[in-house]
């Protein structure tokens, strides 16, 4: 019988017990709660902490930082762009502007290759749009210009910038800045590329998509490439599916046609399942970006599978082999690990560009010594029950589950230390979870927890691996339950972790996505979301402070470095966002403006230059 993965943690850890498989390694040390003293070295990351709290603004250590306000939503990104009026926007004018909702962020140095962490290229995800601030109160959904404005708000911008004298700030002539929007051409690479399957009437070779939609996370290539996950496509499609429709089964697996928030069907077909019954299969894909070749055409990348993508972080194996870790973020659905066929070489770049679009996708299978990578191929029952290896990857949670997968609590980022090669997934909540076994079970789990994987001497391609859990998020008794470190302030426990990335000295930075609902849920204070430093090594591990916090309705998202590590990059994502979009801020315009608020993208910096901390 297929086991839950809070059943594993309650058979694998208990409050004092020994974790198996961890050469003899106790509970509490990996836990980070044995008894410490203070006299004992901590590590050189010092920073004053922000206090924990909700309100219009944001927050971090104002004495010793600085914060710059580098590109909001509707910010010109050329020089013949309209500037942003007050919440009002057009087609004409956001194809030329930031987009909206913007998510994860991949800093690009200029030259290419090169290490400056004064000048580059920002690549940055936008996920949604936000018709309470893009448009008038009255205004229709199904206005054909308010849909080609939103149509244009999506997907991802290429903006270069330059660190100045007073601060980070976007270079509106560079031919580098462009737009990829929910009509942008992609090619289609890997197995399901010219499948039957993806062969609509615009596109009867199955090789071209038009657009990108609900772009999450994402993640960068030794080759200089960046990649964005194609995540929650399934609210763009306009109809049914009936029973017995071939489709049924897979569509149900993603979602499509359950819930309809956008409206594109009104201008574009490709977005009503009756009239375009394939489209719905060409996202939910891993996309691929040259950044540096403003005319390059963009690829979706089939061999990595179709589910809901947060992001891919990419590593190099000791082998050569490039590897690939994947979160789906749903709960109950899987983490899954893509190997390349081909090795990665140095000395020849483009030979490289082909590597994900050949090799072997596997899933995870937990158990209580370790975690098992079932691959996903075309033989055995998944021969018996598809038809091709293309059928697998189209629908890659229906094949994750015939192979025993794990149901995890919604699996975001992923992040890889350069200094231990663990591997770390953010595992934000699932409130659906019914019985309370372990140290990390706990009924409608709205927490989450950090899940460690140990590749171990085989590397990131091993078939098998190690797992513990880092730390579990929690309320203020989570110091005294051992869910955190002692050591942590009221201020640095946390809740639904979601991005996360390491610095170069291998310091695990954590973004949050529900802090503040998690937090009532347990005690009744509610925090906004932020960015937690969290220790992973030494005896200060499992201890998190908070560094950085979102104002009121926001989500804190995309943390990239400088490769100096002296600018920290974050998304600050739909600020104000509530279920009656009351908003309860202005940000970043001043509070009391009747502006409304902005996604935007933030740099924070030490004042005196060097490293953040």
């Amino acid at each position: 019988m297929m086991k839950h993965m809070h059943e594993l943690i309650a058979s694998r850890l208990t409050r004092r017990g020994v974790l198996k498989g961890t050469s003899g390694i106790t509970a509490s040390a990996v836990l980070g709660i044995s008894a410490i003293s203070r006299a004992e070295t901590e590590d050189a990351g010092e920073f004053e902490e922000v206090e924990k709290g909700y309100d219009p603004h944001i927050h971090w250590p104002h004495a010793t930082h600085e914060c710059d306000l580098v590109l909001s939503w509707g910010d010109p990104i050329h020089p013949h762009a309209p500037a942003w009026e007050e919440g009002r926007t057009t087609a004409e004018a956001q194809a030329l502007q930031f987009g909206d909702s913007c998510d994860f962020i991949a800093f690009m140095p200029l030259p290419m290759g090169s290490q400056n962490s004064h000048h580059g290229l920002l690549v940055v995800n936008h996920e949604f749009t936000r018709a309470a601030t893009m448009f008038p109160k009255e205004s229709d959904p199904k206005d054909p210009e308010r849909i080609k404005a939103e149509m244009n708000g999506v997907g991802m911008s290429v903006v270069e910038v330059l660190l100045t004298d007073s601060g980070w700030a976007p270079v509106l002539e560079s031919k580098y800045n462009r737009r990829l929007t929910a009509s942008t051409p992609f090619g289609v690479v890997g197995p399901a590329s010219g499948h039957a399957r993806m062969q609509t009437k615009a596109d009867p070779a199955g090789t071209e998509a038009l657009g990108t939609l609900a772009n999450c996370a994402g993640g960068t290539t030794p080759w200089n490439t960046v990649l964005s996950g194609e995540e929650n496509i399934n609210v763009f499609w306009t109809g049914k599916t009936e029973k017995g429709d071939p489709q049924e089964t897979s569509r149900s697996a993603m979602g499509v046609g359950l819930r309809q928030v956008w409206h594109f069907s009104e201008i574009d077909e490709r977005f009503d399942l009756q009239a375009s019954p394939n489209e719905p299969n060409r996202f939910g894909w891993i996309i691929e970006l040259d950044p540096y070749e403003p005319q390059s055409k963009p690829r979706k990348l089939t061999a990595l599978g179709r589910f809901c993508h947060e992001g891919a972080e990419v590593v190099l194996d000791g082998t050569g082999h490039v590897v690939a870790y994947m979160g789906d973020d749903t709960a109950d659905e899987h983490l899954y690990r893509f190997v390349s066929e081909g090795k990665f070489d140095p000395a020849r770049p483009e030979s490289n560009r082909d590597l994900l679009s050949t090799g072997t996708l596997s899933v995870a299978v937990f158990d209580e010594t370790g975690v098992t990578w079932a691959p996903l191929r075309h033989e055995g029952v998944l021969a018996e029950k598809f038809t091709s290896l293309a059928d697998i990857l189209i629908d890659t949670r229906i094949a994750a589950k015939w192979v025993g997968a794990t149901p995890m609590d919604r699996p975001e980022r992923v992040a890889v230390s350069p200094t231990t090669n663990r591997v770390y997934v953010m595992l934000t909540k699932n409130p659906e979870r019914k019985t309370p076994e372990g140290p990390n079970a706990r009924t409608e789990n709205y927490w989450g927890q950090i899940l460690e994987i140990i590749p171990g001497a085989k590397g990131h391609t091993a078939a098998r691996m190690e797992w513990t859990i880092l730390l579990e998020g929690g309320g203020a008794k989570a110091t005294e339950e051992g869910r955190v470190h002692p050591r942590t302030t009221v201020n640095g426990i946390f809740s639904c972790p979601d991005n996360a990335i390491f610095d170069k000295q291998g310091r695990l930075w954590v973004t949050t996505d529900g802090n503040a609902g998690a937090h009532y849920k347990l005690n009744g204070t509610p925090s906004a979301d932020g960015v937690y430093l969290v220790d992973t090594d030494g005896p200060m591990r499992a201890r998190s402070r908070l560094f950085f916090r979102g104002c009121a309705g926001s989500e804190i998202t995309g943390p990239c470095f400088t490769p100096d590590n002296g600018t920290l990059f974050l998304s600050v994502q739909h600020p104000g966002r509530s279920k009656d979009e009351n908003f309860g801020t202005n940000w970043p315009a001043s509070q009391g403006s009747g502006l409304p608020p902005r996604s935007t993208v933030v740099a924070l910096r030490r004042k005196n230059g060097g490293p953040l901390i």
